[in-house]
């Protein structure tokens, strides 16, 4: 097993798991997550499936309702950069 610098996996999740994720996150049923985006629950349900592609209008929706960030839902990674990890003694940067 090659380890490396590597300190983890980093899953990379499909929009339908990432949409899935951000409503239970926010604790709540597909109806509910439906009624706050504006549609029905059977489009949530279909997009969770990946039966259908949202339109970005619902995805901000969805971000909106959810209070995940929208780059993270559309994308999968994070809008902000990688924290330097520290030196536990020194507290200084390591590369």
């Amino acid at each position: 097993m090659n380890v490396g610098n590597d300190v983890g996996a980093v899953p990379q999740w499909e929009l339908q798991d990432r949409i899935q994720r951000a409503r239970r996150h926010a604790g709540l049923e597909q109806g509910q997550l439906a009624e706050l985006a504006g549609v029905s629950r059977k489009s949530v349900s279909n997009w969770e499936i990946g039966k259908t592609v949202p339109r970005r209008s619902a995805l901000i929706a969805i971000a909106f309702a959810t209070g995940v960030n929208l780059y993270w839902l559309e994308t999968g990674e994070s809008p902000y950069p990688p924290e330097p990890v520290k030196d536990a003694k020194s507290g200084n940067s390591m590369v």
